[in-house]
């Protein structure tokens, strides 16, 4: 019988080679092919122990229970957004006061999810009436945003990741209704969710449609994300099934550091550097820090762009990503996201990781609840891409442009018997 004592030690050994590992590439690699734009590295032995300190709390504090989706997706934003933060803090010389701010924000939303109540309601919906709605909402926004984007694109087909970027320009300045909205979901949650549902029904032929229908997607928009959308779809749906998925992710996300390191060794290529060590990892933990420093000496802006527009007054002429952008990078037309602690701090100082701590673990909660019952597959599959946004846009904007509440709402909706998409 599985038990979760077992792999405790053996989960504690590879989380801190993962931070070994994003030691080694920002310290050797990133520092150094990345110099260019920004990137540094100074040792400093004090602060490098000090991180290690913060990732061993962070790990004790993690869920052992893998029987919660909220467990993973937990582990997965510790993994992916707190330790290469902490990587980061330990070559830089960054604020050792927001490094500790930053961890008690991820050690509270780690005990809390444990400790907290669960959040419970019946779900109500008759199974043949939810799957109606599922596939009339999936027809739907797939007609409505497929015909747009032919008509103002046509087909297009582009595997050049260096090109996307003219792409993208491109696909901004052509709008039409609700498209900010309408195409992050299908290629985020909608799409996902079907091509996880074909795959556990082993219905491959529709699973492949779904694919093609996500690179058209990619085509269009040069959204990387959206082309590599599939494949991380498909190796969590792997994971979840696994006895001891918390030690696949890491496993992962090493793999994924050293086919770096040797694709650079061996043939001179910074593709997966570029693109999932710098990018994914670092560029997010470097932005943190940045929106830190600028809103520690400048106005908080207590979402005065947002929610609260009418109740406060924005105190600045640029957007806040464009604003950043503009001090820090030259470019006023950048667009510098970051993610929820940036975000939390950028609104509310100190006070906005506990609030948004405290509003991440009532999302969480309410998760586990819509997703009991489903296969684990695809409720992964629903939650995989809005839990990567995370680490890198404001939590409002992830709940509704990136469709974290839309992923909510389906899970919420859809059977939980064999009728799914029949």
């Amino acid at each position: 019988m599985y038990r979760v004592k077992d792999n405790v030690l053996f989960n504690l050994i590879l989380f801190l080679f993962y931070k070994v590992s994003l030691d080694v590439v920002y310290y050797f690699f990133i520092s150094n092919i990345f110099s260019y734009e920004g990137y540094y590295a100074d040792f400093d032995l004090v602060r490098l122990i000090f991180s290690y300190i913060l990732v061993v709390f962070s790990y004790i504090t993690l869920p052992k229970s893998v029987n919660k989706l909220s467990s993973i997706i937990i582990w997965m934003l510790n993994l992916i957004s707190f330790i290469p933060m902490t990587t980061y803090y330990a070559f830089t010389y960054v604020n050792t006061q927001f490094m500790f701010a930053v961890a008690f924000f991820w050690i509270f939303i780690n005990l809390a999810l444990g400790k907290s109540p669960n959040i419970t309601f019946e779900i109500r919906i008759k199974s043949e009436e939810s799957n109606k709605i599922f596939i009339f909402l999936c027809l739907i926004l797939s007609l409505y945003v497929i015909v747009m984007l032919y008509i103002n694109f046509g087909i297009k087909i582009n595997f050049d990741l260096i090109k996307v970027y003219d792409i993208r320009s491109q696909y901004n300045q052509v709008k039409f209704p609700f498209s900010g909205y309408f195409v992050n979901w299908l290629a985020y949650i909608i799409y996902p969710i079907l091509f996880s549902i074909f795959i556990v029904k082993k219905k491959i032929v529709k699973a492949l449609f779904v694919v093609l229908l996500q690179l058209y997607l990619f085509f269009v928009s040069g959204m990387k994300a959206f082309l590599f959308a599939p494949a991380f779809v498909l190796c969590l749906m792997w994971i979840v099934t696994r006895k001891n998925p918390f030690a696949y992710i890491i496993l992962g996300l090493i793999g994924a550091i050293m086919i770096g390191i040797l694709s650079y060794n061996f043939f001179n290529n910074v593709l997966v550097l570029s693109l999932f060590c710098r990018r994914t990892l670092f560029v997010p933990a470097r932005l943190y820090f940045i929106y830190y420093d600028y809103f520690t000496e400048h106005d908080i802006i207590l979402l005065s762009h947002s929610i609260f527009k009418g109740i406060f007054n924005y105190p600045y002429d640029l957007n806040p990503v464009n604003l950043i952008g503009y001090v820090y990078f030259d470019r006023a037309t950048m667009s510098a996201n970051t993610g929820i602690v940036g975000d939390a701090y950028m609104n509310f100082g100190y006070a906005g990781l506990v609030f948004w701590g405290i509003l991440l673990i009532i999302i969480l909660k309410i998760v586990d609840c819509c997703a009991k019952g489903l296969d684990k597959r695809i409720s992964m599959a629903a939650m995989a891409m809005p839990v990567i946004a995370l680490t890198n846009s404001a939590l409002l904007t992830s709940l509704l442009t990136h469709g974290i509440l839309l992923s909510i709402f389906i899970l919420y909706l859809l059977p939980r018997d064999n009728h799914l998409t029949d």
